[in-house]
C-alpha cells in the first residue's frame, strides 16, 4: 500500500490534509469519506488526492 494525501477544504473554507494508506486513490478517497464526516456530506469539496513519493 501507498501512503496518499486528501486535500479538502473544510466548512469554513480553510485548507485541511488528511492522510491514509491506501491501494489506490480511490481507496484513499474512501477511507478518508468514512472517516470526516463532513466529507462524507460534501465529497465535492476534495480538491486533490496525491501519492507520496517513496511509497
Amino acid at each position: 500500500m501507498k501512503k496518499y494525501t486528501i486535500k479538502y477544504y473544510d466548512l469554513d473554507h480553510s485548507k485541511q490534509e488528511f492522510l491514509t494508506p491506501a491501494h489506490d486513490s480511490y481507496d484513499a478517497k474512501s477511507l478518508a469519506m468514512e472517516s470526516i464526516k463532513y466529507l462524507n456530506e460534501h465529497p465535492h469539496s476534495i480538491y486533490s488526492i496525491s501519492s507520496l513519493s517513496g511509497n
